[in-house]
C-alpha cells in the first residue's frame, strides 16, 4: 500500500488541482456535480463542502477502497442517471484511463443539463517524461512498499496486483499510464493537440484550457521536500504536471433522456 505521506502527498497535489477546477464551476451551491473517478471519495468530499448536492461514480475494479454511500458503483460506460441532471461533471485524472473515449463523450453530454460543463483533469506530458525519468529512483521504495500489509482505506498500488513477470517488467522500465499506447506515445497522447482534437468530435463545446502551473511526477520521491515555489518554476519552463479541460453543453440543445 501507499504510505500516508505519500496518500497525503497525492491529496495535496489533488485538492491544488481541484482549486484550478472549481473556478469553473457555478457560483450556485445548490448545482448538482457528478463526479466520475472519485477513487476513495476525497475530492469529492471537498466538493461536497461547496456542493452538497454532489455524487460519485466508481467503476467495480477499482484498487481504491471506500465506503462512501454518495458514490455509486457503475460498469465505466453508461452512466446510470438520466439525462439532463447534472450542472457539472467533473473528472480528475480518468479520460486517459477511457478506452471508448467518443462513447464516454456521448454519456457526458446526455447526463448535463444545457448549459452546463464537463471539467476534466487529464496528465500532461511533462508528467510522462518526468515519471518516466524518475521511475528508477522510486524501484527501491516500491519494492519495500509490496511487503507491507494492504490496510482498510489505503490505496493498493498497482504494482502489488502484478504478476512475477509483469513486476520483473515493471521494475526494468516505466509502464503506461493510461489505456492505450506505452510511455513513448503517451507523450502524444497526453498532449493538448490530442485532446483538442478528441474534444473536437464531442457534442460539447470546448470554451477552456489551462494548464495547471506547477509539476509533480508519480511515485514522487520528493513529495513536500521539493517547494512549491520551485515546482512552480520548473512548470513555467517545462509546462505543468496536467492540464484543464472545460466543456460546455449547449443551452439551446435538448437532453437525451
Amino acid at each position: 500500500m501507499q504510505s500516508e505521506d505519500d496518500i497525503r502527498w497525492l491529496h495535496f497535489v489533488r485538492s491544488r488541482e481541484l482549486e484550478a477546477a472549481l473556478v469553473h464551476f457555478p457560483v450556485d451551491r445548490g448545482a448538482r456535480v457528478l463526479e466520475i473517478g472519485s477513487g476513495t471519495g476525497y475530492l469529492l468530499g471537498l466538493i461536497r463542502e461547496q456542493y452538497p448536492d454532489s455524487v460519485g461514480l466508481e467503476v467495480d475494479s477499482s484498487a481504491y477502497e471506500f465506503n462512501d454511500p454518495c458514490i455509486t458503483i457503475y460498469d465505466g460506460k453508461t452512466i446510470p442517471f438520466q439525462g439532463s441532471t447534472y450542472d457539472v461533471v467533473f473528472s480528475s485524472h480518468v479520460l486517459e484511463h477511457v478506452a471508448e473515449i467518443e462513447a464516454f463523450g456521448n454519456e457526458v453530454a446526455r447526463v448535463l443539463k444545457p448549459g452546463g460543463v464537463a471539467v476534466h483533469i487529464i496528465p500532461s506530458p511533462t508528467w510522462r517524461v518526468l515519471t518516466s525519468l524518475m521511475h528508477y529512483f522510486a524501484v527501491a521504495k516500491i519494492a519495500v512498499s509490496l511487503f507491507r500489509p494492504a490496510g482498510r482505506g489505503s490505496v493498493t498500488t498497482q504494482a502489488r496486483r502484478r504478476t512475477n513477470a509483469e513486476l520483473v517488467k515493471f521494475l526494468m522500465y516505466a509502464p503506461r499510464h493510461g489505456e492505450i499506447g506505452n510511455v513513448l506515445t503517451e507523450i502524444y497522447y497526453f498532449s493538448r493537440c490530442r485532446w483538442i482534437r478528441v474534444f473536437a468530435a464531442s457534442p460539447l463545446q470546448k470554451v477552456a484550457q489551462r494548464g495547471i502551473g506547477f509539476i509533480y511526477w508519480g511515485r514522487d520521491l520528493f513529495q513536500f521536500g521539493l517547494p512549491m515555489a520551485v515546482r512552480v518554476a520548473l512548470a513555467s519552463l517545462i509546462g505543468g504536471s496536467s492540464n484543464l479541460y472545460v466543456l460546455r453543453k449547449d443551452s439551446a440543445k435538448q437532453p437525451n433522456d
